[in-house]
């Protein structure tokens, strides 16, 4: 489902920082009552952009990848020993191609608040179900292949670039676990998480502040797999 209204700029990109400082705050308060954890995390995610290739390849630029690299992180605190509350924000890219002297990049993000389920399995192992609620959204850069031009010459042609953004909300659910290296519960941990997100609603394209008319479906719909490093409980 579209919906045109002023608030891609936060689905896409603000509502990550949002969301992180909330649950940075969150997470600090839990932490004081069951512990904490933090992560670093690195994967893949698939988009939808099948929409947005054909648009693109009628105009004579190649398509992207529907798998994005994915890097982020997050964290989480416990209530008591199981209840797992926090959030995650991670940046997505497909990368940057060349084209009759124009540059075209797709990247993209986006921020969860997770609650989860923690079992401690008694030999390192703690594995958890996830279930999140976010935003995100992407970005698609166009613009001529940078020669180093001058002042004068970009003030007097200033419409070389072109960067339209879309905005999301994003729903999430995933099955993670991590190993605890180390005597005690306070060790580095290694893990892997994997799942899928799911868009209900999400904007128009925009240029600036403008809504842009009949432009190509998109999505961050799709599976994710990451490895995490981390440490804390």
């Amino acid at each position: 489902m579209r919906f045109d209204l002023k608030v891609s700029t936060f689905l896409r990109g603000g509502s990550l920082a949002v969301i992180i400082l909330v649950l940075a705050g969150t997470a600090g308060a839990l932490q004081a009552q069951g512990g904490g954890h933090g992560y670093f995390g690195i994967g893949v995610q698939t988009v939808e952009i099948a929409d947005l290739n054909e648009r693109l390849l009628t105009l004579g630029y190649p398509e992207f990848d529907r798998t994005m690299l994915s890097i982020g992180g997050g964290g989480y605190g416990l209530r008591g020993r199981t209840l797992m509350v926090g959030g995650e924000g991670y940046w997505l890219s497909s990368g940057e191609s060349t084209v009759g002297g124009r540059d075209v990049s797709l990247s993209g993000g986006y921020g969860l608040f997770q609650i989860g389920y923690l079992y401690d399995t008694g030999t390192g192992l703690e594995i958890f179900p996830t279930a999140g609620f976010g935003g995100g959204g992407f970005s698609l850069a166009l613009g001529p292949t940078g020669t180093g031009d001058d002042f004068d010459s970009v003030v007097n042609s200033p419409n070389r670039e072109a960067t339209l953004r879309q905005g999301s909300l994003l729903v999430s659910v995933g099955l993670g676990g991590h190993y605890r290296f180390g005597a005690g519960s306070g060790g580095p941990t290694l893990g892997l998480h994997a799942g899928y997100t799911f868009q209900p609603y999400s904007s128009n394209w925009r240029l600036g502040g403008n809504s842009l008319a009949d432009g190509p479906d998109v999505g961050i719909e799709g599976l994710f797999v990451r490895m995490t490093i981390g440490g804390g409980r």
